[in-house]
């Protein structure tokens, strides 16, 4: 008989190699190495240290297209987000890592927040070779962003692994943090040596980047404004023909709901329940009401902003709400922010509004609470925020009927806004191709 040797049964191939890889190290201690009694100091490391590249080989294996593939084909994107999750991780470990501490590494790695993450074509092909590619582009005092890139071959037939071969289908940006062994104290990281003009233009985008996620957390606590304000005034005065309108429908209307135990199956390497499992069962959640209010599936663009802010035990039960908190017209927002949900990829304003004038967006919110069986607290752990993308012909508008509902309506009307400019402010302050892996890895 064969002894089978299994280990993470519900993780990927890519996720299992990477945490087998990762626990080849020594485990997490504390802040002083035993072995030399050294302490931890930061050092300087060039952006091309911590580059890491994986190959999904879809076209050649079998198996491994089964586990990925959707119901239309394509690549299931909510397995993407576990492995982006796990390679981010080790990308970060990679920077921080140091040759003094090889026996005793003196910080836990954890993902903080998901700062974009975001389509640059439709879907991603299973009949084409995939490849995942991630390398730190900024730092600050225990933060880490890591921008990562989602690439699919050209051709599905007789292409190789060459970076010709590959157009980039998806780009994300993670922000990982050190902490202490405890969890409590924050663990200065590695800083990064820029050594060129191009590098510099990378590091400036993402600190562009960390000043627009502080901005954005002092314009959550903002009132509404008298253009807002007018707004809702506007929707609840009309709230009882609303309601006879068959293009409308109630916010409440559109909300869908799972409730699960967390099981030990969906650990991660500190026995709590992995992000990436978080963000494939919230996205799942938010595509399937979607679909739902639309009447068919919804093209995915993006995930904007989510943090992490409270751990899942295993035992917990996990509850996920999502509710469509606006829809509005495709008005020709910037493809480039957005790339190009019909693989058009227009460089005109002009263009992008008659290729989408029949497409509505579609904002969907899902809520994440941790509920404790022993103590029955009930915390939030991550708000999601997802755009898709759909025919405007079928696809009913919503309105808010409470004044909780008109805030989470005004909220993801600014989202759009405030992404809008924050990319529009990178591309004109760094006038260097600021997309970090488009090209390649700098200093390679």
């Amino acid at each position: 008989m064969i002894p089978l040797r299994v280990r993470y049964p519900e993780r990927s191939t890519l996720i299992r190699t990477l945490w087998d890889d990762r626990m080849k190290d020594p485990r997490p201690s504390d802040m002083t190495n035993t072995d030399n009694n050294k302490q931890y100091t930061p050092i300087k490391k060039a952006m091309a240290d911590s580059y890491c590249e994986a190959m999904l080989p879809f076209k050649d294996d079998a198996d491994l297209r089964a586990m990925y593939i959707d119901m239309d084909g394509g690549v299931r994107m909510g397995k993407v987000l576990e492995d982006l999750d796990a390679m981010a991780a080790t990308v970060a470990y990679l920077h921080c890592s140091q040759p003094a501490f090889k026996s005793d590494f003196p910080m836990t790695i954890l993902t903080a927040a998901v700062d974009r993450i975001e389509m640059r074509h439709l879907g991603i092909p299973a009949n084409q070779n995939m490849r995942i590619r991630a390398m730190v582009t900024w730092v600050g005092h225990s933060s880490m962003e890591i921008s990562l890139s989602v690439d699919g071959g050209v051709d599905s037939v007789g292409a190789d692994a060459s970076a010709s071969n590959f157009k980039q289908m998806a780009m994300a940006r993670f922000i990982m943090v050190a902490r202490s062994k405890d969890g409590k104290q924050a663990m200065p990281v590695n800083t990064l040596e820029l050594g060129s003009d191009r590098e510099r233009a990378i590091f400036r985008a993402g600190q562009s980047l960390a000043e627009a996620r502080k901005a954005r957390q002092v314009r959550k606590q903002n009132p509404p404004g008298a253009e807002e304000s007018r707004l809702l005034h506007d929707i609840f005065q009309s709230r009882d023909s609303n309601k006879a309108k068959p293009n409308l429908s109630r916010m409440s209307q559109t909300i869908s709901k799972v409730v699960r135990i967390c099981h030990p199956q969906e650990k991660n390497l500190h026995d709590l329940v992995f992000g990436g499992t978080l963000m494939r069962e919230a996205f799942e959640l938010a595509t399937a009401c979607s679909a739902i209010h639309c009447g068919q599936l919804p093209v995915f663009l993006a995930i904007d902003e989510l943090a992490f802010c409270h751990p899942v035990p295993i035992g917990s039960i996990l509850e996920l709400t999502a509710m469509i908190v606006h829809v509005g017209l495709d008005d020709g927002f910037d493809s480039q922010v957005f790339g190009s949900s019909q693989g058009l990829n227009h460089t005109s304003t002009e263009k992008a509004k008659e290729a989408k004038k029949d497409m509505k967006r579609v904002h969907v919110q899902v809520v994440a609470h941790v509920l404790s069986i022993k103590d029955r607290s009930r915390l939030v752990t991550n708000t999601f925020h997802l755009t898709f993308e759909a025919p405007a012909e079928t696809t009913p508008n919503v309105y808010p009927e409470t004044y909780e509902e008109g805030i989470l309506y005004l909220e993801g009307r600014r989202r759009l806004t405030s992404m809008r400019r924050t990319n529009s402010t990178i591309r004109q302050d760094n006038p260097i191709n600021v997309d970090p892996l488009e090209t390649g890895v700098p200093g390679l």
